[in-house]
């Protein structure tokens, strides 16, 4: 009888050890199918730390994230908001900028434009023409690397459209574009759709 019980508690305890290994194991498959679960959180396949990733990865994850905002998704299917995705979208272009890709400084800039925008039109009451305003100097201060409050044609270089239109915008001929030029310059580019 004794070897009966032994039997049945070794069966027992087997059992147990099988169901919790079964248990561990569809908890695990759960966890890891929900770590990637949204398509904001696929855009991280490179990782989340910046500074472990090259130029081209950063660049690609900011990549990601516009082009989930150009899905018909809603918030809750894309995993955050338009806003949450529009502010990754800028600060990673913006990563990979500091990291020397050429493209990223022009598109943070288009995503800051954008993320304004959006803000603006959230939190206020702005006409169009003040945004216009609002947006052709927060795009006016992206683009002006020295500072100086001018933009010269290298500074321009990473819009084509701004240094197809940099002779026409400007006016006085100095070789510059001042904020009263560029601002005019952007005015007639969004009114014809350019932009």
């Amino acid at each position: 009888m004794n070897m009966k019980v032994n039997a049945i508690f070794q069966t027992l305890a087997l059992s147990f050890l099988l169901s919790g290994a079964l248990v561990k194991g569809a908890l695990a498959e759960d966890l890891s199918t929900d770590l990637f679960g949204s398509p904001f959180d696929t855009c991280f396949e490179h990782g989340y730390n910046v500074d472990l990733l090259t130029q081209n990865q950063a660049f690609a994850t900011a990549q990601c994230f516009t082009t989930l905002l150009d899905s018909d998704l809603d918030t809750m299917a894309l995993g955050a908001s338009p806003h949450t995705i529009r502010q990754y979208a800028a600060s990673w272009f913006d990563a990979a900028a500091n990291k020397g890709h050429a493209l990223a400084l022009a598109k943070a800039s288009e995503q800051r434009i954008a993320l304004n925008r959006l803000e603006q039109h959230i939190h206020s009451d702005v006409t169009d023409a003040e945004w216009q305003l609002l947006a052709a100097d927060t795009t006016f201060q992206a683009l002006d690397a020295d500072h100086n409050g001018l933009l010269s044609v290298a500074e321009v270089a990473p819009s084509d459209a701004l240094q197809r239109a940099f002779m026409d915008a400007d006016f006085d001929r100095d070789g510059v574009l001042s904020i009263a030029e560029y601002t005019i310059i952007n005015g007639e580019a969004t009114a014809a759709g350019n932009e």
